[in-house]
């Protein structure tokens, strides 16, 4: 969160790395597990705990990770908005852009055309240019 801009952008699909930093290892070993017992024809029941508690997990962390995106998201917004900033209405800034909402000191700042022309994607580097033009458009007033 970089709160020098005028406008910034939040994004919470970290959560979803999480869920995947959590589950994929015990995904590989399950592969790696049935592919040993497949060449070796060995039986799977041996690994039948491995295998529950595998399942467990992975949709553990997909059951934390859906919900815990929506309750990050609301903390994050209320981080942002306690320190000054508004969140642009829809079909402003980064529209058709789901994983990002933009935010801004100032709410003409959502509907100014440059700005829109400039934040399309969501990426952090967007913001320095916006920051860039606000600063220039400031100045000549």
């Amino acid at each position: 969160m970089t709160l020098g801009y005028e406008v910034i952008y939040i994004d919470v699909s970290y959560m979803s790395f999480i869920s995947a930093v959590i589950s994929i290892p015990f995904i590989i070993i399950a592969i790696i597990i049935v592919n040993h017992c497949r060449k070796k024809n060995k039986n799977l029941t041996s690994y039948r705990r491995f295998f529950i508690i595998s399942t467990v997990v992975v949709l553990l962390s997909l059951g934390i990770t859906i919900p815990g995106r929506s309750l990050e998201a609301m903390r994050v917004t209320s981080i942002v908005e306690n320190r000054g900033y508004i969140k642009c209405p829809t079909f402003t800034l980064l529209f058709g852009v789901k994983a990002v909402d933009a935010f801004a000191r100032r709410l003409n700042y959502c509907h100014e055309p440059e700005i829109m022309r400039i934040a399309q994607y969501g990426y952090m580097d967007e913001l320095e240019t916006i920051d860039l033009f606000i600063k220039r458009k400031t100045s000549e007033k």
